[in-house]
């Protein structure tokens, strides 16, 4: 028996109500007794291919898999995680072990792989499920690590102990689950853990998502009424609906997480849906921190109304709290908040858990206990002594004719001013001088210096553009004689 409610959640489901579908996807399905014999099997997998309990393990497989995973790695003892793409590994990083499917990395030493194959599946066949024992859990005790890269591009491994991975089950997740709600979101991602262990507490299917097309048969499937994502997420599943004249009759609100929503995308989602918008703020530390209505009182700040069992403050750099009204960093705490960092970086004053808060390196303001969300500090662009978010330009430009998609970045000239560059999707330009001139007044006297067409923008797993990736590509571009193409 084990002391970590998730487990028992998944026990006891599996005990009373075998048959129950818990996890549905595109073109699979698991019933509450499927997932509870796949993760005791591989709990027991683990320790026969000789993976120490202690050790911590992490498992780059199939999004289908993610949930049964998830259960096994809990199960087993020690630290795991879901990973996705290229990840370091090794006794000197955050996972000691990496689950590969296909064929082993060459960019990993073979001994810190553990291959998930047919032969694997073999093993795991002839595994007697009530040989395995299940870990018993002390709630300080680490066991999960998310990995998030934010905006730095370098992937930081989040620990979160047995009671903070329980504290993912909040009052608001509980609320949704119990909702006919699908969440767009990937495994590897705090948001889409804690849907899953909110659907295990309340008995629901959890709903695993594909690409857009499969996210908007699922919905139809299940007359999905509330649909969460990121705004790349909901963009595509926008595209794809419209593509086939599908407006979701079921569906009533409309929320989007991981990123910043543009006021276009949220119009264009209400107007085609039918459906309410709400833009929500958190992040992998802390959980759940505040939402908005877009909609409401559009023509001033409008702040997030904060969860319950959150605080947040504004403070200035050196920590000193800030009156409503003023702009500074962004503070916040919750019961159920992560530990840490694994390895313990400095990431400076502004930003990381400091004296029992989380600084997630965004301004804000705080207006009548709501939180205003303005952008992140490091992002903030100083161009010609005028001071700019990239999210703002972004906005802009994509309310431009033939624009897809944009990211906007500052890059250094050979006189080392900063200048505005923008990467753009869509059609070429006809007069990319003129383009440039006419954005000046809707962003106050700030024009680009420099114009790019890519064919896509880079994104991470929940959508977020790696801005660092694209700036390297505009400051090369820069460097070359011609400088706005």
């Amino acid at each position: 028996m084990s002391d970590f409610q998730i487990i028992e959640s998944l026990r006891s489901w599996a005990s009373e109500a075998p048959d129950d579908v818990a996890v549905k996807g595109p073109d699979f399905d698991f019933t509450a007794g499927e997932l509870w014999d796949a993760a005791i099997r591989i709990t027991g997998w683990l320790r026969q291919s000789g993976v120490d309990d202690s050790e911590a393990v992490g498992a780059a497989v199939l999004p289908k898999l993610h949930p049964a995973f998830m259960m096994g790695l809990l199960a087993r003892g020690g630290v795991g995680s879901i990973v996705s793409g290229e990840i370091e590994v090794g006794p000197e990083f955050a996972l000691q072990r990496l689950i590969v499917m296909g064929r082993k990395r060459a960019s990993i030493r073979p001994e810190s792989q553990l291959l998930f194959d047919d032969q694997a599946l073999a093993d795991m066949s002839k595994i007697d499920p009530g040989t395995v024992t299940i870990a018993n859990r002390d709630p300080s005790e680490v066991v999960w690590q998310f990995y998030s890269s934010g905006t730095t591009g370098t992937p930081k491994a989040i620990l979160r102990t047995a009671s903070s991975m329980d504290a993912l089950v909040t009052p608001r997740r509980l609320d949704l689950a119990k909702s006919r709600y699908f969440s767009l979101q990937p495994g590897i991602v705090s948001g889409a853990t804690s849907a899953f262990l909110a659907a295990l507490a309340t008995r629901r299917t959890y709903l695993t998502a594909g690409d857009a097309s499969e996210n908007l048969q699922l919905m139809l499937d299940h007359d999905i009424e509330i649909v969460e994502g990121s705004p790349f997420q909901l963009d595509q599943l926008l595209t794809v609906a419209r593509s086939q004249g599908e407006q979701l009759g079921s569906l009533r609100e409309i929320r989007s997480a991981g990123a910043p929503l543009s006021p276009g995308l949220a119009g264009a989602l209400a107007d085609w849906f039918g459906a309410e918008v709400y833009e929500g703020y958190g992040s992998s530390e802390v959980g759940f921190v505040a939402s908005k209505r877009v909609d409401d009182a559009p023509d001033k700040p409008r702040g997030g109304t904060i969860a319950d069992d959150v605080q947040v403050e504004i403070v200035d750099p050196d920590g000193t709290r800030l009156p409503d009204g003023e702009l500074g960093l962004i503070r916040m705490r919750a019961p159920g908040m992560a530990t840490g960092y694994f390895g313990n970086p400095d990431l400076g004053p502004g930003k990381g858990f400091h004296d029992d808060w989380f600084l997630s390196g965004d301004l804000g303001v705080l207006i009548n206990n709501e939180l205003v969300v303005v952008g992140r500090e490091d992002e903030l662009m100083n161009i010609g002594g005028q001071k700019i978010l990239p999210q703002r330009v972004e906005e802009v430009i994509l309310q431009q004719p033939g624009i897809e998609d944009a990211v906007a970045c500052a890059v250094t000239d050979r006189l080392g001013i900063r200048q505005l560059a923008i990467a753009i999707v869509g059609k070429a330009i006809e007069d990319p001088a003129e383009f440039a001139r006419s954005l000046r007044g809707p962003l106050g006297g700030i024009q680009p210096s420099l114009i790019m067409r890519i064919a896509r923008v880079p994104r991470s797993e929940t959508g977020k553009p790696l801005r660092a990736e694209v700036a390297r590509q505009l400051q090369a571009q820069l460097e070359r004689p011609k400088g706005i193409i």
